[in-house]
């Protein structure tokens, strides 16, 4: 019976008109160390006699076709121009100075202590080449090689997030002199960025180190533990899938196997017609609603493949009368990762269950989250690692 209840007061909230709202993305930084906002000149290029690199620090403003996905201000970046020949090289090293000098030779090294973060995330221009390019971390006053390869597979900006352990040391080079004794971050002079052969261009921006233990892992989708909920003429099926780094579906980044959930759905147009899914914190044995704190946190995070869909928070110990604060999400091409602080939340006025406060978003008792696309839509999402983040 309390199920039942539950499908039926999101039953009532998908029928009602979707409210307005801004479709920005919200890009918020979590507990990280910015190490690049690439203003300084301490980025020396490389490469062999027949290849060139050319970097050129610039300034993007919010309206620039080249803006960041959600940018509201102006950041700064680095353009690349390359020409490397094949079987050639070409690249850039940053290193950490005490001060800025003409070459990387001459430069007095500044190492950082990385060891108490998790990875390093950065957004990258990508031009869908098909081609790899090498990030590669100097670890120690000997710059050992430690390499995680980019597969340039597709077009415009894209946000890395690439954990340590998905790092190799390299085997194809090493500087004289370089221990063999691990990742240890402890002392990091600087990075490397090499570019495949060919001629190209990308940008980069905002390159930070991040903890991931400052994330709360809501939901994986590995456990088939959701619910459907469709008008008649609608039709809605969930699926838990293993996406494989090779899959073309695959997250950016994806070193491993990856449980994501596919959402398929077909919605008429009409007032009347609805689909989505609702995951549900709920105490099976007793058959009622559980519930779980979010005071500590600042917001959401996940990956959202597809769209335009309705995120719903329920906002209370009992989803049948639960205050409900929710954030459209607009559609996108391709994996979009979504970090949304409470703050971009807003209350429904279209529809509340009977019996939902208005006392504000409290979030000391969230009794579950629900996923719902417009009216007169259809296709295909996929959602993975829903966190919250601190």
């Amino acid at each position: 019976m309390y199920r039942f209840s539950l499908l039926l007061t999101l039953v009532l909230a998908a029928c009602t008109s979707p409210s307005s709202q801004p479709n920005t993305p919200v890009e918020v930084v979590r507990e990280t160390l910015l190490v690049d906002h690439y203003q300084l000149p301490a980025f020396y290029p490389f490469s062999d006699e027949n290849s060139s690199v050319r970097l050129t620090h610039r300034y993007l403003p919010p309206d620039d076709p080249l803006a960041l996905p959600g940018q509201d201000q102006t950041l700064p970046v680095l353009q690349a121009d390359f020409a490397v020949r094949e079987g050639g090289y070409g690249g850039f090293v940053r290193y950490y100075c005490q001060r800025t000098f003409p070459s990387s030779e001459d430069c007095p090294r500044a190492p950082q202590y990385w060891r108490s973060y998790q990875g390093v995330r950065l957004w990258l221009y990508g031009n869908n080449t098909g081609k790899e390019l090498l990030l590669i971390i100097l670890d120690g006053r000997q710059e050992e090689h430690w390499a995680y390869p980019i597969l340039d597979n597709y077009s415009g900006w894209r946000l890395f997030h690439i954990d340590f352990h998905r790092f190799q040391r390299r085997s194809d080079y090493q500087p004289e002199g370089a221990p063999n004794d691990g990742l240890n971050l402890v002392e990091v002079p600087g990075y490397t960025l090499q570019f495949p052969s060919g001629t190209g261009t990308t940008y980069l921006a905002d390159l930070r180190l991040y903890d991931a233990q400052q994330t709360w892992l809501l939901d994986d989708y590995t456990r088939p533990n959701l619910f459907v909920f469709n008008s008649p003429e609608a039709s809605a099926e969930l699926k838990n899938l293993r996406l494989w780094p090779d899959d073309p579906e695959a997250l950016p980044g994806q070193a491993g196997p990856v449980w994501v959930l596919r959402f398929d759905y077909s919605i008429p147009q009409g007032s009347q017609s609805f689909a989505g899914f609702i995951r549900a914190y709920w105490d099976w044995p007793n058959d009622a609603y559980s519930y779980q704190n979010w005071r500590g946190y600042k917001g959401v995070q996940l990956w959202v493949y597809g769209g335009p869909v309705k995120l719903s928070l329920l906002d209370g110990p009992d989803g049948r009368t639960a205050e409900q604060w929710f954030y459209d999400i607009p559609a996108r091409s391709g994996w979009r990762q979504w970090i949304i602080p409470f703050a971009a939340f807003q209350r429904r006025a279209d529809y509340q269950p009977e019996g939902a406060p208005d006392d504000g978003f409290n979030r000391t008792a969230i009794s579950g989250y629900s996923i719902s696309p417009a009216s007169g839509t259809q296709g295909r999402l996929y959602l993975a690692d829903f966190q919250l983040y601190r």
